[in-house]
């Protein structure tokens, strides 16, 4: 049988704002990702991909996470738009890039003012490794919560080894 292999890696925070912030000078909302990971499997070549992200749900003045929910924001099974000050994308590590345009709302809070998402791909690299290394699949945007004592409101990188 083959092997089935899953690795949780890496919490980061990042920034998803309108790409309005840059011309209205809306920057002053700030980031607003807490934290993401990347959960993978793999036969063969063939890696099933799960991103899993969290970011705050209600940016005032702006329609983010727009949904179905009483409020007018993103509830469970709501597909939601991905936009950023850096347009997220995933590196497949292999040459590839996607850009993540949407995720499916998982869960969310309106007390807490957050929201979570999922974003799922099946991805068949060239071997199962990058020849004697493992493909180094990595989730980019900016920008980080502004919350953050350190390194608040700059881009993010949650990365993954695939072998």
């Amino acid at each position: 049988l083959p092997s089935t292999v899953e690795f949780l890696l890496g919490a980061v925070f990042l920034f998803l704002a309108h790409p309005a912030n840059a011309i209205s000078g809306a920057s002053e909302i700030g980031g607003t990702y807490r934290y993401g990971h990347i959960y993978w499997t793999a036969i063969g070549n063939e890696v099933d991909f799960r991103l899993e992200v969290v970011f705050k749900r209600n940016v005032t003045g702006l329609s983010y996470w727009k949904g179905s929910a009483v409020d007018g924001l993103g509830q469970v099974g709501d597909e939601i738009f991905l936009v950023g000050r850096e347009s997220p994308q995933f590196y497949y590590g292999d040459g590839m890039i996607e850009m993540v345009p949407k995720m499916r709302v998982a869960a969310y809070s309106v007390t807490e003012d957050w929201i979570m998402g999922e974003y799922r791909k099946t991805y068949t690299y060239a071997s199962p490794s990058n020849g004697e290394v493992p493909w180094m699949a990595r989730f980019t945007g900016c920008c980080r919560s502004s919350k953050l004592v350190n390194n608040k409101d700059v881009s993010w990188s949650i990365s993954a080894a695939i072998d």
